[in-house]
C-alpha cells in the first residue's frame, strides 16, 4: 500500500536572530502530523506563505528542497522494508535514530499488515492477530493512560499486567470471563509476535522467557451414541432453524469438519470419480491443508436433504449458511430438548467425529489423523483416550475368545 505524505514549511517566531523567524517542518500523512524544526532562520518579509519559500534567497529554497527529498526518499526506504508508515516514523528516521523506535501497538499492527500482505494466511488466523492489536491497545489505554508506549518498555512486569487485563475480560457470545485456554492462546499470539520483535533488535530480551504460560489440557468434549441418537431423533420439522442448526451440527459429526470449513463448502468439493465412495475435497482454513473426507450415508443423507435449498441453488453450498454464534446459541436448545447434560457448541460435533464415530468403531487412529486433516498425528492423539465403551467393546472380544 503507497503511503501518501506532505511536507510542508512554516515560520516560527523567535527572539534570536536579529528578528528573524525560524523555519519549521511539517509531516503530514492520513490526516497526522509530526512537526520538527530546521536550522533555517528568515525575515517574515522574504518569506511567501503560499509557496512556502523565501522570495529572495536560493540557497534557503535549495535547503528546504534538499530536506524534502530525504523525507521522500525516507518515506520510500520504508515501503520497501514494510514498515507501517506515519509522519513521526518518518521524522524519527529523518533525525538520524540508529534504529527506528516502534510503539507496541504499532509493532503488533506492522506484523499484522505483514501478514495479511503475504495472502497465504487464513481469515482465521489474521483475525486472531487483530485481537491481540485491540486487546494490547485496550490494555495500553486503560493501565498506562496512552494511545501507545515505547516497544522498548515492554518487560517482564508489562506481561504479568497484561496477564490480569486478559483475566479481566468478558467474553461477547457468553458474557463469562475469558477461560484459561483463551487466556493461553493470547498470550501465545503475543509472545510470537515479540520474538519477532527481538529477533529485529527491537527488545534486547524476550519478555516471555521468565513469565512461565500455564496451558491447560482442556477435556475433550464429545457425545456418546446415546447423546447422539436422542438428537437425531428430534422431532423438530416444526422450527426450520432448529432443524438447520441441528443438521449443521450432525454433518460435521460425521465429516468431522470446522464449523467454517463446512459452510464453505460446495457441490464443486464432492469426488465421486471413486467406485465405492464419494468424498468431499476441500482445504482447511486453519492450516491451508488439502482434507479428503469419505461421504458415509448419513453424510449424504444431509446433503440430498437440502438439494433445492437457496444457498444450494444460488451458491452451491452443500448446507444452509448461518454465523456461528446463532448456531451454537440454538445447540442449547438443541441440548436441552434432548437432554444433554452437555454444554453444546458447534466444536463438539468434530470432537464426536474423532472419538464416538471413528475410534469407537475402531477405526485406526493413523486414519483418523488423516479423516480429521491433521498434519501431525500427534494432534490426533488427544482423542486417543481409552472411553469406557471402547472397553466394553474389548471385554466382549476377550469373552468370545474365552
Amino acid at each position: 500500500m503507497r503511503a501518501n505524505i506532505t511536507v510542508k514549511f512554516f515560520l516560527k517566531k523567535t527572539q534570536q536572530k536579529e528578528f528573524k523567524d525560524k523555519i519549521m517542518g511539517r509531516i503530514i500523512h492520513n490526516r497526522k502530523k509530526s512537526e520538527f524544526a530546521t536550522d533555517i532562520f528568515i525575515l517574515e518579509s522574504d518569506w511567501n506563505k503560499q509557496f512556502c519559500r523565501s522570495t529572495r534567497n536560493e540557497g534557503i529554497n535549495q535547503k528546504l528542497v534538499t530536506i524534502e527529498s530525504e523525507i521522500y526518499k525516507i518515506k520510500e526506504r520504508l515501503i520497501l522494508e514494510d514498515y507501517v508508515v506515519s509522519a513521526k516514523l518518518i521524522k524519527d528516521v529523518y533525525f538520524g535514530d540508529e534504529k527506528i523506535q516502534f510503539g507496541i501497538v504499532e509493532f503488533v499492527n506492522r506484523y499484522l499488515e505483514k501478514k495479511k500482505k503475504a495472502e497465504i494466511f487464513s481469515e482465521s488466523y489474521i483475525g486472531k492477530i487483530k485481537t491481540i492489536k485491540r486487546l494490547v491497545k485496550e490494555f495500553v489505554v486503560k493501565n498506562h493512560k496512552s494511545k501507545d508506549l515505547p516497544i522498548s518498555r515492554l518487560n517482564y512486569s508489562f506481561i504479568t499486567s497484561f496477564d490480569e487485563f486478559l483475566r479481566s475480560q468478558i467474553t461477547e457470545q457468553y458474557k463469562l470471563p475469558y477461560s484459561q485456554t483463551t487466556i493461553y492462546k493470547h498470550h501465545s499470539f503475543f509472545r510470537t509476535i515479540l520474538i519477532q520483535a527481538f529477533k529485529e533488535g527491537y527488545l534486547k530480551k524476550q519478555p516471555y522467557i521468565d513469565f512461565k504460560l500455564r496451558k491447560v489440557k482442556s477435556e475433550i468434549k464429545y457425545l456418546t451414541t446415546e447423546e447422539l441418537t436422542r438428537i437425531e431423533d428430534l422431532e423438530l420439522m416444526k422450527n426450520s432453524t432448529l432443524e438447520k442448526v441441528c443438521d449443521i451440527f450432525l454433518f460435521s459429526v460425521y465429516t468431522g469438519l470446522r464449523f467454517r470449513d463446512a459452510q464453505r463448502v460446495t457441490i464443486d468439493n464432492i469426488d465421486n470419480s471413486n467406485s465405492t465412495s464419494d468424498f468431499i475435497i476441500t482445504k482447511q482454513e486453519k492450516t491451508n491443508d488439502k482434507v479428503e473426507i469419505p461421504i458415509i450415508i448419513p453424510t449424504k443423507r444431509i446433503i440430498d436433504k437440502y438439494n433445492n435449498h437457496t444457498d444450494r441453488i444460488e451458491k452451491g453450498k452443500l448446507l444452509p449458511t448461518l454465523s456461528n454464534s446463532k448456531v451454537n446459541m440454538y445447540l442449547k436448545v438443541i441440548g436441552d430438548l434432548a437432554n444433554i447434560n452437555l454444554k453444546l457448541t458447534h466444536h463438539v460435533a468434530r470432537h464426536t467425529c474423532a472419538t464416538t464415530i471413528l475410534l469407537e468403531n475402531n477405526v485406526p487412529i493413523e486414519q483418523v489423523s488423516k479423516w480429521l486433516g491433521h498434519a501431525d498425528i500427534s494432534s490426533t492423539k488427544v482423542y486417543g483416550k481409552i472411553t469406557k465403551s471402547r472397553l466394553n467393546l474389548t471385554a466382549k472380544k476377550l469373552n468370545k475368545n474365552y
